[in-house]
């Protein structure tokens, strides 16, 4: 596996997550505060907090590629062959 695939892999895991694990913990927290009837959009919610978050990841990526490149004006010459 490329070390450049893991960042990605590891959003996919954690979109996953979250809507596999806190789908459960956020109908029980609705339940006991009396706010079932808000339990049919949670999957949007939950969708909606996956995307902002991939979108944060992506943008935070991009960002340290553009600074690392701007830091650098010869990529090649960041490879270290010892």
């Amino acid at each position: 596996m490329k070390p450049e695939k893991l960042p990605l892999i590891g959003a996919i895991g954690t979109g996953v997550m979250a809507i596999c694990c806190l789908t459960p913990l956020l109908v029980a927290a609705l339940a006991a505060l009396g706010l079932t009837a808000f339990g049919g959009y949670l999957g949007a919610l939950l969708a909606l907090v996956v995307a902002m978050f991939a979108v944060r990841i992506r943008r935070t990526r991009r960002e340290r590629v553009q600074s690392d490149l701007r830091g650098v004006a010869d990529p090649v010459a960041k490879v270290d062959m010892g």
